[in-house]
Formats: structure tokens, sequence, C-alpha cells
């Protein structure tokens, strides 16, 4: 399996958690992931049902069609990829709806709108350039979009790095995290073209 794909599984186990185990069952299966998060901002988003819901299952969704496309060019590719546009498009507005409406800490709101624009400025790129014939230009843009929407993950682990207070630190982990998987995958593709 590639790190891509499990990092991808792993993400959306993590978001669909409380949808299956319910609020409390999640609260006690990652409390020690970050308690303080875990303990007031879960709460906090679940009086967004309905958002939080379509986040969760849309973020799950996103991973998955993603991880499907990292296979290349497949029957049903373009349905896909038409699929993962429309949700990143819904999670990139909500995202940013969410920071500002119920932040866990201070400084969230501008990450969030950056890695939004980042993450529809991909998809933008990625379909301009298979409209113009111009197909590993498009690999290239959705595979930052997909990245990008790997960087969840890599938020939720540097919040987990950083000590002191986990409000603090929310911030720092969104402008360390967000770009850890894009920049993977460009010194892969550095790596690679030696």
């Amino acid at each position: 399996m590639k790190p891509a794909t499990l990092a991808a599984l792993m993400l959306a186990g993590y978001a669909c958690a409380p949808l299956v185990l319910g609020l409390h069952g999640a609260q006690v299966l990652l409390a020690p992931l970050a308690p303080e998060y875990i303990r007031d901002q879960m709460p906090a988003l679940a009086r967004f049902p309905i958002w939080d819901l379509t986040r969760r299952a849309g973020g799950a969704a996103l991973l998955g069609l993603g991880a499907l496309q990292l296979r290349g060019w497949s029957r049903g590719h373009r349905e896909r990829g038409r699929a993962f546009s429309a949700v990143a498009l819904l999670l990139a507005t909500g995202g940013v709806w969410m920071a500002a409406v119920s932040p866990f800490g201070p400084g969230e709101l501008a990450p969030a709108m950056v890695f939004a624009l980042a993450l529809l400025g991909s998809i933008i790129l990625g379909i301009l350039a298979i409209r113009a014939g111009l197909g590993a230009e498009h690999r290239r843009w959705m595979r930052r979009a997909f990245a990008l929407a790997l960087g969840p993950l890599a938020v939720r682990a540097v919040h987990m790095l950083l000590t002191g207070d986990e409000r603090a630190a929310m911030a720092p982990a969104f402008w360390i995290g967000w770009p850890l998987p894009v920049l993977a995958l460009e010194l892969s593709r550095i790596g690679g073209a030696r």
C-alpha cells in the first residue's frame, strides 16, 4: 500500500470516528491524541450537526476518491475526478466557515483560508490543464490537490508533537503541518527526476 493511501485511510478513520462511535465513543478513543481538543472542540463542532456530518463523511469520501485516482487513469476516472473536485470545493469552503465560527485556537482562520485557496487553486489548474490536453500537468496539479487534502492528518500529527497550550499550538500546527504532504510530494517528484 502506498504511504499516501495509508495516510488517507488513517485520516478517514479519524474523521469518521464520531460518525461510527458517536461523540462520546470518539472522545474516549481519541482523547490520548489531544485531550483538550477532543474534550472541548468535538462538542463545539457537534453544535453544527449537518456541517459536522458533511465535513467528516465528505472528508472521508475526498480521501477515498483521491486514493483511487492515484492509481492513474481507469474506467470511471473522469467521474471520480469530478466528484473529488466537487467535494473538495464544498469542504474547502466549509472549512473556512468552520474556522471562522468555531475555532479551537486563535489564528486558525488565516491558515484555513490559505490552504483552502491552495486546494481550490490546485483543482482549478488541474482541470484547466486536462481541458488543454496537458495530461502530465493535470496529474501534477491533482496530486498536489490530494496532498493538500492529506493536510489535516499532518496538522493533527504536528499538533500532538507541539508541547504546551493545545489551543495556542493549533495555528502553528496548521502552518507547519498542512504544507508537509505537499513538500513530501514535491521532494519525491524532484528525487524521481534525477
